[in-house]
């Protein structure tokens, strides 16, 4: 599930979605204040801060490429992070297509260039 709103003078963007373990993802990019934070939230407990930084510590965000021996290769959205570190941008359909699509959207709204990857 991805909610998308437009506020002043920045746009505002937040994905959600569950994974395996029905924990839920919480990402918010907050054009105003040039904020990223993403959140776990688990059983509807309090959600827990996995990253809150400003987006000029980010460096690039794109689409990740996990392959699979029994199928098709699924994808990802990856923020990543001058201090080194790769934090990951919830989006429900593991297709190229969508993750290029949410990899747009958070490129166009945070002027940060697009890097497309496979993983290692």
């Amino acid at each position: 599930m991805t909610d998308q709103s437009i506020a002043s003078p920045g746009p505002s963007l937040t994905y959600t979605a569950h994974d395996v373990l029905r924990r839920r993802w919480i990402t918010e990019i907050d054009g105003k204040a040039r904020r990223l934070r993403i959140k776990r939230q688990c059983f509807g407990l309090k959600p827990k801060t996995i990253a809150d930084c400003a987006l000029e510590e980010c460096v690039a965000v794109g689409t990740i490429e996990y392959p699979n021996t029994e199928g098709p290769a699924s994808y990802g959205v990856y923020v990543d992070l001058k201090n080194g570190r790769r934090h990951p941008i919830p989006h429900t359909d593991n297709s190229l297509d969508a993750a290029a699509c949410v990899a747009n959207e958070v490129s166009a709204a945070t002027g940060l260039p697009r890097l497309d990857i496979a993983y290692p």
